[in-house]
């Protein structure tokens, strides 16, 4: 899905693989690589959807309910994620 969706964005092979690895592990779904989205989890989704908004680091991110139907160790890390991207652009 990420490769996907950096491809659709015009990014090379090599920089889809780091941001890949980047957002995997930000989104802590390093583990889960191999597994078949239909397999993941509604918050699991949620964080993979982010990770592919945010592979061709856009400059500005409109989000619809991020958190609607996350649970709450999510919603914490989306929340966490969120700030320091923030941060980090700031």
């Amino acid at each position: 899905m990420l490769a996907f969706t950096g491809r659709m964005y015009g990014l090379g092979k090599t920089e889809i693989g780091q941001r890949a690895k980047e957002l995997l592990e930000l989104m802590e779904l390093q583990d889960e690589p191999k597994k078949l989205i239909i397999e993941y989890s509604h918050g699991m989704k949620k964080k993979l959807s982010l990770a592919c908004a945010l592979i061709h680091r856009p400059e500005i991110l409109f989000l619809d309910e991020p958190f609607e139907g996350v649970d709450a160790i999510a919603s914490r890390t989306l929340k966490d994620l969120l700030s320091r991207l923030t941060a980090r652009e700031a």
